[in-house]
């Protein structure tokens, strides 16, 4: 098992749905959205060569780009990172991969880096994804010592809060490294639990019992 925030998320919010979609391999996740993954393209062609202009309806990420180029250093696109179960850093496909992550820019500036994550849906403000994001910039980056971490809501409101991290909080490990554990620990030839939620007309494991799709 791989795990990654998506997955772990998924075993929160509905372990079945976690089960299906990212053990058994049933289904295919289907919570983005074709205009979000344009969105998310688009801006990946604005920050690296040959930076193409964003186009007047996504205009107004502009200033957060700009933003991110004003400090001085190269901003990564599409960073992926992993570690293996002993927390060291190993290439993203390495076998070994334990856990894994990609995000949208990441910026180096030792001892310190930000990470910042394009949102496309429902403000949904939550700093688990950035802090998954700090922890393997750590593992992987040792002159880093503390992570600022910011989601930027693209179309509802703009950016979320800082998060700040630091390397010296190891014990952020910990509730990661339990709930990855709950996941392996669960037999996966055993329907795990449903739990209904409003995400379920999305879900695209429809033969649940909770779907309540077309």
């Amino acid at each position: 098992m791989i795990h990654s925030y998506s997955s772990i998320d998924q075993f929160q919010k509905c372990p079945e749905a976690m089960r299906q979609i990212y053990v058994l391999k049933s289904y295919k996740k289907t919570w983005t959205t074709a205009k979000g993954i344009d969105e998310h393209a688009l801006l990946e062609a604005r920050l690296k060569p040959p930076y193409k202009d964003l186009p007047p309806a996504l205009g107004h990420a502009e200033k957060y780009v700009q933003s991110m180029e004003s400090r001085g250093v190269p901003v990564q696109v599409e960073v992926s990172l992993a570690v293996d179960r002993q927390l060291h850093a190993v290439d993203f496909w390495d076998k070994a991969a334990y856990l894994r992550g990609k995000y949208d820019v990441r910026i180096l500036a030792p001892p310190r880096a930000l990470i910042g994550d394009w949102k496309t849906g429902k403000r949904r403000e939550s700093p688990d994804q950035l802090e998954i994001g700090a922890l393997l910039t750590f593992a992987n980056n040792p002159t880093i010592s503390e992570v600022t971490g910011v989601n930027v809501w693209l179309n509802a409101g703009g950016l979320g809060p800082s998060y700040l991290f630091r390397r010296e909080e190891g014990e952020r490990w910990i509730p990661w490294l339990k709930k990855m554990h709950a996941i392996e620990t669960a037999d996966p030839a055993q329907e795990w639990e449903t739990r209904p939620s409003g995400l379920c007309p999305y879900c695209p494991v429809k033969v649940c019992k909770h779907y309540s799709g077309g």
